[in-house]
């Protein structure tokens, strides 16, 4: 047992990134987390719509491959959050750029669908929030 007279950092030493409050909330094991529905999904709406349990859980696969999660992992928690809101900005603009008119505009649009799957990339960063927003 230190006094702390002696041991001035350990109080210091807290999980303030986004990968380690995960762990420390809800425990990482084998890359994978598992969190209650009532977390990812909050509005009963959309777990009725997803044929959601209430009492059960979703399980997150954590790594490099979900490339939201690689971008936000080693980032300080309150800089994570304004990383998400930015993704959900740009997925909601890139959406409403389908209605351009002219050939070369729907051609970047197309562009970039062909490199992103929008809805699957908008339900992580919406999970995400969730998660982040339980642990705050």
């Amino acid at each position: 047992m230190f006094d702390r007279d002696v041991d001035m950092v350990s109080p210091f030493c807290v999980n303030q990134n986004y990968e380690g409050l995960l762990d420390e909330n809800f425990g990482i094991k084998t890359c994978t987390i598992s969190v209650e529905n009532t977390i990812v999904y909050p509005e009963e709406k959309v777990r009725k719509e997803l044929k959601l349990p209430e009492n059960g859980r979703t399980d997150f696969i954590l790594t490099s491959e979900d490339t939201i999660f690689n971008e936000i992992r080693n980032k300080h928690f309150d800089t994570a959050g304004p990383y998400l809101s930015k993704q959900i900005a740009d997925i909601q603009r890139m959406m409403s750029d389908k209605n351009q008119k002219t050939i070369e505009e729907l051609d970047r649009f197309i562009k970039k669908l062909k490199n992103m799957n929008v809805v699957k990339a908008k339900e992580i960063v919406t999970s995400h929030i969730n998660v982040a927003h339980h642990i705050s």
